[in-house]
């Protein structure tokens, strides 16, 4: 298919009536992406991402570097290998990772050098993983061995690209691109029944804005304008007499210097600038203050604060709440001791984007919490009350040990117990929202009491 698909088009060369006239450029943009899978239930399209920089190499042969991040779901409820978008309901694995590329093109313009064909043959590096779509986690799986396995690999792939780009400025250029990779399974260890589900093939087509180094300006061609010459008249000069610029008077005490700071009397806007202040003065004659702290550099203790911090009578900026950032530039001035900050000094609740993990000792049959799991607990609850608008999913797991129905409910009682917890810490209980899920989702195998032990966890899920 990558032969054929280049082949046809490469054809088409011939018709070119002009070439690639700027040396290097760079680009990005978005678009769809999909992995054919082997077996369903199908992957849908899903969002991609991309940046690309190419090079000249000869004529109209160019080398282009890629790189593009992705991420799709497959759907139960999908009837083909294309579908756009997926149902939360239907999900069972999220395909996501990214790719780094490199290939040989050629470009050509049977329509005149502002619209071009592209066609390219090269490969890469796809590194992937599959995972949960609602926790995020990678999933387990089985290697060649049937050992227990996290289901991601780095791979090598054949890619083929196709497409077109019009240039609607002299340095800029926006283009489509059809990319059909082949993975050749170079890199994967999986089982043969995990390898017969995967598929072999990813596409991605995308929109691209690239800037132009080194392009070269059409200039349009003007007809040659002939004029005749004429003399110009002539014109009588005058002279006319220039009057004698008076002389001034000397003054005796121009360069009177009172205060002895450098800057004379009649330029000094500070004229009773004290003697320790030499070395600290600028050319109108007054103390410098680089902070603006209304401390001269002369006196201050910290003369290079940041502009609008409060300061103690030293010049040293005040930080009530010890966190860094002070006051006057603290947007939340009396943040609780130990929590992380952004640059305005309150809460950074970035951590809250990605699920957390509570790796709780649990014994079997057990939903007590250990003292080590409530320290943790201690440290989310002082974030989660200052994100007061942040809601938590908390769910519950176990192993595989016992049956269905008891560890449904054994389950429930572990995310509960953590709700509880919170909840005592001074998180509201409506923004609590415990769900167990028993024996599914592992983390581990459950052959052993290692894994078993993992499996038996707790997971928040932050929300806004």
């Amino acid at each position: 298919m990558i032969i054929l698909n280049f082949l046809w088009l490469l054809a088409l060369a011939p018709s070119g009536l002009a070439g690639d006239d700027y040396a290097l450029s760079f680009g990005g943009g978005f678009g769809l992406s999909t992995l054919n899978a082997g077996t369903p239930p199908w992957f849908t399209l899903g969002p991609e991402f991309h940046f690309k920089a190419d090079t000249r190499l000869k004529n109209n042969w160019r080398l282009e570097f890629g790189y593009s991040t992705y991420k799709a779901y497959d759907d139960a409820t999908a009837t083909g290998e294309f579908q756009l978008g997926s149902t939360k309901s239907g999900r069972t694995r999220a395909w996501s990772g990214f790719d780094i590329s490199g290939l040989i093109k050629y470009r050509w313009f049977p329509a005149g050098d502002k619209l071009g064909f592209t066609a390219g043959l090269g490969l890469g590096l796809s590194n992937w993983r599959m995972a949960d779509p609602g926790s995020g986690l990678t999933l387990a799986t089985s290697d060649e061995r049937g050992i227990t396995t996290e289901f991601k690999t780095s791979e090598i792939f054949l890619t083929t690209v196709t497409g077109f780009d019009y240039r609607f400025r002299e340095k800029w250029k926006f283009g489509v691109d059809l990319y059909a990779n082949y993975l050749t399974g170079a890199g994967r260890e999986f089982s043969s029944a995990v390898e017969d589900s995967l598929g072999n093939w990813s596409f991605r087509i995308g929109l691209s804005l690239s800037y132009l180094f080194g392009a070269k300006k059409h200039k349009p061609r003007w007809d040659e304008i002939r004029t005749e010459y004429h003399e110009p008249p002539e014109v009588e000069m005058t002279s006319t007499a220039v009057p004698e610029t008076p002389k001034t008077e000397v003054v005796e005490n121009l360069y009177k210097d009172s205060d002895r700071d450098g800057v004379p009397d009649n330029m000094d806007n500070c004229p009773g600038t004290p003697p320790e202040a030499a070395g600290f003065i600028d050319i109108r004659g007054c103390p410098i203050d680089s902070d603006a702290d209304s401390y001269p550099d002369y006196i201050d203790g910290c003369p290079h604060n940041p502009r609008g911090a409060r300061v103690d009578r030293s010049g040293c900026p005040l930080d009530s709440d010890k966190d860094g950032v002070p006051d006057g530039l603290d947007d939340c001035p009396e943040t609780e001791p130990g929590l992380v900050v952004d640059r305005f000094g309150c809460v950074k609740i970035l951590g809250l984007n990605v699920p957390e993990m509570i790796d709780i000792r649990y014994r079997a049959n057990s939903f007590e919490i250990d003292p080590y799991s409530k320290q943790k607990l201690d440290s989310i609850a002082k974030v989660l009350k200052e994100a007061s608008t942040v809601m938590v999913t908390i769910y519950g797991y176990t192993d595989k040990t016992g049956s269905d129905a008891d560890n449904k409910k054994l389950s429930q009682k572990r995310a509960n117990r953590i709700r509880d917890y919170l909840v005592s810490r001074g998180v509201g209980a409506e923004r609590l929202n415990p769900i167990g899920r028993g024996a599914t989702a592992f983390i581990a195998s459950n052959k052993t009491e290692s894994g078993r032990r993992q499996n038996r966890r707790v997971e928040l899920v932050f929300s806004r």
